[in-house]
Formats: structure tokens, C-alpha cells, sequence
């Protein structure tokens, strides 16, 4: 007499083998897992390593820059140099070469009141790049003659010391006699030649027209 195998007996067969596959399948991905992936301590000792070789090369040179040449230093806006050869005034070294402001000054071809005209515009420039707190004492000839020739701070010479119209430190007119700087008072300097007959407060006089006195202000910044 034949036996037949029960449902219930399939049926507890059928689950142990699906628990043995799943069984398996967990422990493959387990295995592979543990096998492939690094380990945080793994990982950390490559970082390391890496670092490490990172460290030891050699670092890329450098590209040399060429170093830029500093600007030139600007030299003065007021008038270009006579020329480049050393000058001096009693002992005194002058930064640069007397300036050009008094070209023309008793020339020939220049009118008289021209060298009143010549002598403002020079005057005007040294009042305005020599700040009043830093001006030598002005009021006679020989202390104007002596600071455009170059006795100021700057060492700058407005007026060439080896110019022929300076005679016993006095700046003179084309007639030979010194101009006479007038302070009219605090704040203005009046320029004035005795004029061809060698004598001042006569009619043939040059002087700096009133309406343009008020330029040459002494205490002007």
C-alpha cells in the first residue's frame, strides 16, 4: 500500500529552504561587505599615506616676475632747468638747476616794464610753492635776492645765482640799481626799479601796477 507524503510536511520543507536561501544570500552580502569596503581605519591611514606622498614632492617652481622699475621722481612743474650742472650759493647745494622763470629779465629784446613783469611772475612762484611758515625773513633786497636764489627750503633756485644782474647780493634792474621790494604790509610785496635815471620816486619809475600788488601775498599758503 502506497504513502503519500503530507501537505503539512511539504509545506514546513518548502519554508526551511526558503530559509536557507535567504540564510545564504544574507551571509554573501555580509562577506562582501567585510571584504570589499575599507574600514574607517583603512580609509583614514590612505588619507594619511596620501598626505604623506603629497607632502614629499617636490613643490612647482615658482614663475620669477619681473620686478616693476619705480616711476621716475617727478621733477618741478614750475619751469624746466636751465641745465643739468651743479650750482651753489655761499656754500649752500641747490637741489636742482636754476629754473628758466627769469629768462628774458633786462634782455634787449624785452621791454622795461617787461622786467618788472618777468620779476612778479618769478616772485609769485616762489611765494607759492615756499609755504609762509617755512620762508626765510623777507623784506630787503638782499634777503629776497638770497632766498629766489636758492636760501629757502626747497633749495630751489627761482633766480640763477650767477646771474649778472645781482651785484653785491642785490638783484639790480638793467640800469644797474637794485630793486626795491616794498612790503606794503603784512600781505603784499611791491616790486620797484628807479628807472633809467638811477633814482627812485621819480617819473621815469617801473613798479608793479596797484591792481596786481595784491598777488604777492607774503602769508599766502
Amino acid at each position: 500500500m502506497a504513502t503519500s507524503s503530507s501537505p503539512n510536511g511539504n509545506r514546513s520543507f518548502s519554508l526551511l529552504l526558503v530559509g536557507a536561501i535567504v540564510l545564504v544570500l544574507v551571509l554573501l552580502v555580509t562577506w562582501q561587505f567585510v571584504t570589499v569596503a575599507p574600514s574607517q581605519e583603512e580609509r583614514e591611514k590612505k588619507l594619511a599615506a596620501a598626505n604623506l606622498r603629497a607632502l614629499s614632492q617636490p613643490s612647482p617652481p615658482v614663475p620669477e616676475t619681473a620686478t616693476p622699475e619705480p616711476p621716475p621722481l617727478p621733477t618741478s612743474t614750475l619751469a624746466p632747468f636751465v641745465s643739468k650742472a651743479a650750482y651753489s650759493l655761499g656754500g649752500i647745494k641747490l637741489a636742482e638747476p636754476p629754473l628758466h622763470l627769469m629768462d628774458g629779465y633786462a634782455a634787449k629784446d624785452v621791454e622795461p616794464q617787461g622786467d618788472i613783469a618777468i620779476l612778479q611772475d618769478t616772485l609769485q612762484h616762489f611765494l607759492t610753492a615756499v609755504p609762509m611758515v617755512r620762508r626765510p625773513p623777507l623784506g630787503t633786497n638782499q634777503e629776497y635776492t638770497r632766498a629766489l636764489s636758492g636760501d629757502n627750503v626747497l633749495r630751489i633756485a627761482f633766480l640763477a645765482p650767477d646771474s649778472p644782474q645781482i651785484v653785491d647780493g642785490q638783484l639790480t634792474d638793467r640800469w644797474g640799481t637794485p630793486i626795491f621790494f616794498h612790503g606794503v604790509s603784512d600781505a603784499i610785496v611791491e616790486l620797484r626799479s628807479a628807472g633809467p635815471d638811477h633814482k627812485m620816486w621819480t617819473e621815469d619809475d617801473l613798479f608793479t601796477p596797484p591792481e596786481n600788488t595784491a598777488k604777492y601775498r607774503l602769508n599766502s599758503p
